[in-house]
């Protein structure tokens, strides 16, 4: 099944037509309302291929301003809650009222000592033996 082809590509053909038909008009007068209407079809498409490439450019331009608002609007929401967790403090329920997720209050850092990681590290080594394929 051949492809549809694109408006561009109808336009071009319509162009043809008319120039090469033209010329030829006094031999085929029975063709000359079709290759008016043609010609006035023609004239106004071409006319929608202009406007869709300013719609086209203006488009871009709208999504560019809409890109750099989303990061000013997230940037200032950033430093809006962070002024408000330094007011209100970082874990208070008070910050849900404005859309700002608290910490959560029992769960801090905690870093691992080295006793805590020699297990671990121990477990994995006996692995790595036990199982070749896992050597790198």
């Amino acid at each position: 099944m051949a492809k549809p082809k694109t408006f561009k590509e109808n336009l071009v053909i319509w162009r043809t037509m008319l120039a090469n038909l033209a010329p030829r008009l006094d031999e085929m007068p029975h063709l000359r309302e079709q290759h008016a209407a043609l010609s006035a079809l023609v004239e106004h498409a071409e006319k929608l291929e202009a406007q869709q490439s300013r719609f086209k450019a203006k488009l871009r331009r709208v999504n560019q301003e809409r890109t750099a608002a989303a990061l000013a609007g997230r940037r200032l929401r950033n430093r809006i809650a962070a002024g408000l967790k330094g007011v209100l403090g970082p874990e208070s329920p008070q910050l849900i009222a404005f859309g700002v997720p608290p910490r959560p209050e029992n769960q801090r850092r905690h870093r691992t000592t080295k006793a805590e990681r020699a297990p671990r590290a121990a477990a994995a080594a006996a692995g790595r033996a036990a199982d070749p394929s896992l050597v790198n």
